[in-house]
This record gives structure tokens, C-alpha cells and sequence, in this order.
């Protein structure tokens, strides 16, 4: 599951970087059924909700929130 999501972000990041529309779009699937029961409107743990997670990748910030997922996720949490 990590090694999916990791995969999805590495090809879909360089592809957004010249895209109009932010290919972390095609990611929600993965949150969704994964992710959502727990960092989602209903619940946020670690004050962490990634239903509305932004995907404009021009922003530093959303950048560094999908990287501290990203870090997350290889540390197996």
C-alpha cells in the first residue's frame, strides 16, 4: 500500500509541475478507501485531515504536507 501510494506521487508530481490540472487529484481513491476513516471529516487523528488536503502543487505548503504523508507512510505509521 505504501509502495502504490509512493509510486502514484512520484509519477504524478513531475507531471502536475507542467499540467493544468493537479494530478494529486487522481490520488483521493487511494485516501479515500485508506486513509479517510481516520484523517477525514468524521476523525482527525494527529490533528491530521487529508479529505481537504490541497493539491496546488505551486504552494510550499502543500508540498510539505504531502511529503510529511509521504514520510509517514515509509515509516510504516
Amino acid at each position: 500500500m505504501v509502495r502504490l501510494l509512493f509510486t502514484i506521487v512520484l509519477i504524478v508530481i513531475p507531471v502536475g509541475l507542467f499540467g493544468a490540472e493537479s494530478p494529486l487529484e487522481t490520488v483521493r481513491p487511494f485516501l479515500k478507501q485508506h486513509c479517510y476513516q481516520c484523517h477525514g471529516a468524521r476523525k482527525q487523528e494527529n490533528d491530521k485531515r487529508f479529505d481537504s488536503l490541497g493539491t496546488e502543487l505551486s504552494k510550499v505548503e502543500t508540498l510539505v504536507a504531502w511529503q510529511g504523508i509521504l514520510d509517514q507512510l515509509n515509516l510504516g505509521e
